[in-house]
């Protein structure tokens, strides 16, 4: 009860924070509407998303945010990746997408190229019926994809377009590095990426749900990727499936980034 009311309370409430001395101590602007937890100091939470930034973001990347949220890993992977980069940040619910723009827009970061597009990914283009979730809106969804237990259930719903990411190679360079955080459409992301990930190969960081662990799998291994615990040591062995948050690699670049590790 006391919980559901902070949420409700919490829901107009925009905050100007900062990553930390790593990331440059860059700020943003931040809804607990998206996460309680970002009421409290420090961003523990959002480790392992600093940790694949510090392993895998090398100076002139481009990175692809699917699921942007408040787009604290676009932001924190464009001051890994340099001025020279480029980031996208796609996110489909309006008012987390309008954050991440201001966010884009503040004087201290815009020594940075961060695009926001305001979309949905998806197997197709179209128009989809998109569902805020009841508690926080980090576990928004694609209403067909049914989203997660974490969403507490509906609080309305909204129609959104949707892209492939197929089709983003057509307006921005070529991903070296595609982060997907989609709430349960993570196949369906990937049925729209085989050209990208066929032709341009880049590191995938993907956090999967447990309905969806075999078809992520058989996918990734379809097109010739080897599949890790970011959270393990870069030396690691494969892993067999994916696990919650996987990082795949190009099975022609693991051996390259072992010893780049080691």
């Amino acid at each position: 009860m006391m919980r559901s009311l902070a949420e409700k309370l919490a829901r107009k409430i925009v905050l100007r924070r900062r990553l930390d001395n790593e990331f440059g101590r860059r700020p943003f602007w931040a809804s607990p509407d998206s996460a309680l937890s970002l009421l409290k100091p420090g961003f523990e939470t959002f480790e392992d998303l600093a940790e694949v930034c510090r392993t895998f973001v090398k100076p002139g990347d481009c990175i692809w945010d699917i699921g942007g949220n408040l787009g604290l890993f676009s932001l924190m992977a464009a001051h890994r990746a340099g001025a020279d980069s480029v980031t996208v940040c796609i996110e489909p619910d309006p008012v987390l997408a309008s954050l991440v723009q201001r966010t884009v827009l503040l004087p201290e970061n815009t020594d940075r190229l961060i695009h926001v597009l305001c979309s949905a990914v998806s197997n197709e283009s179209g128009i989809a019926q998109f569902a805020v979730a009841a508690r926080g809106r980090s576990s928004n969804s694609l209403s067909v994809a049914g989203g997660r237990s974490q969403a507490g259930g509906v609080r309305y719903e909204q129609y959104v377009p949707t892209v492939t990411v197929d089709q983003l190679l057509g307006s921005f360079p070529s991903p070296n590095l595609i982060k997907i955080d989609v709430e349960g459409a993570e196949e369906m992301v990937l049925r729209g990426a085989e050209r990208t990930l066929t032709e341009c190969r880049p590191f995938v960081y993907i956090e999967v749900g447990a309905d969806h662990i075999n078809g992520v799998t058989r996918t990734l291994d379809r097109h010739g990727y080897s599949l890790f615990d970011p959270m393990r040591p870069a030396s690691g062995e494969p892993i067999r499936e994916c696990c919650f948050n996987t990082l795949a690699i190009p099975s022609e670049c693991v051996d390259a980034h072992r010893q780049k590790a080691a």
